[in-house]
Parts: C-alpha cells; structure tokens; sequence
C-alpha cells in the first residue's frame, strides 16, 4: 500500500510507483543534506511544534485505528516529539 500524495488516498501501488517514491526520496535526501544546517534544524523545530500543538489529535488516531489504549497512545506522540 502506498499514500498516493496526488489524491491523499490509499491505493495498491504498482512497481513503478515504489520505484517513483524511492527515487523521490532520493533527491529529497541529496536536498536535504545540500540544506544548511540552521535551515535544517529550523524545519525539525517546525515539525516539533506541530507535533506538540497536535499531539491530541495524533493520540486519537492512535486510538482509533490502531486499537492503542489511550496511555500507549500519548507515550508514542510523547516519543515521536
């Protein structure tokens, strides 16, 4: 399975498609490391926030679509922040 960013959904990924990804990541990592360092850390700062600011929301899901109990749930968004 794979998130198609196209459309959000989940579909059935077809070779191509996995091979599509991996080398999108590929040249997202060649950007990545080309990135200064101040940049970079300020991006994991932004998506340390957002973490934070939807850390209740991330728990839920948790929840609801892997059958976490509420504390595991909260632990696994305390951990990814």
């Amino acid at each position: 399975m794979l998130l198609w960013p196209k459309n959000g959904q989940v579909e059935l990924a077809q070779e191509e498609d996995l091979d599509d990804a991996f080398n999108q990541a590929k040249i997202a990592q060649v950007a990545w490391g080309n990135m200064p360092l101040n940049q970079r850390s300020g991006l994991i700062e932004k998506i340390t926030n957002r973490l934070e600011n939807d850390s209740l929301e991330m728990a839920s899901l948790a929840v609801i679509e892997a059958g976490k109990t509420w504390q595991d749930a909260i632990d696994e968004v305390r951990e990814a922040i």
